[in-house]
């Protein structure tokens, strides 16, 4: 099926392939980037508006809460870029800032384990819903969904 016959709302055949890709390998690394609330004296942090997954030999994947924050998507490197540097030029002053959370949980658990799996739910139709995934090490498994009470992102463990 063509990307643009996936209904709005669903992952794009092209984000499935990147969660296939993902699958057995080895998480070495995740770095937050964080949307700050630069109108405060000292930036307060906003919401969370990606997360790079290291995956070793097989590159990164980046997964975003986008900037309308009504879906989750599967970005790039240079997209991710592109978006920080519009906000600095905008504010005057960065706005996203990255930050490695490797050693704190809930991914400090499962640094260095193998990523069996990506969960996605499906709708009616057969088709991936983008509003949440879990990343299944076996033994944990950790959610990532659209955070309803502030925009962003949100981590949480699957028990």
């Amino acid at each position: 099926m063509a990307e643009q016959e996936i209904p709005e709302g669903h992952f794009t055949l092209g984000e499935l392939q990147t969660f296939q890709r993902a699958e057995n390998t080895t998480l070495e690394g995740v770095d937050y980037y964080i949307w700050l609330d630069t109108g405060a004296e000292q930036p307060v942090w906003q919401f969370l508006h990606a997360i790079e997954l290291k995956l070793g030999e097989s590159g990164t994947v980046i997964i975003s809460a986008g900037e309308d924050t009504d879906a989750i998507r599967v970005i790039q490197q240079e997209e991710l870029l592109k978006t920080a540097s519009a906000l600095y030029r905008m504010h005057g002053k960065p706005v996203i800032q990255r930050a490695s959370r490797d050693h704190q949980a809930p991914w400090s658990g499962v640094m260095n384990s193998v990523l069996q799996a990506v969960r996605l739910s499906k709708s009616e139709e057969g088709h991936y819903l983008n509003d949440a995934l879990m990343l299944d090490f076996g033994d944990t498994g950790l959610i990532i969904a659209l955070n309803q009470d502030g925009g962003g992102l949100l981590i949480r463990e699957h028990s």
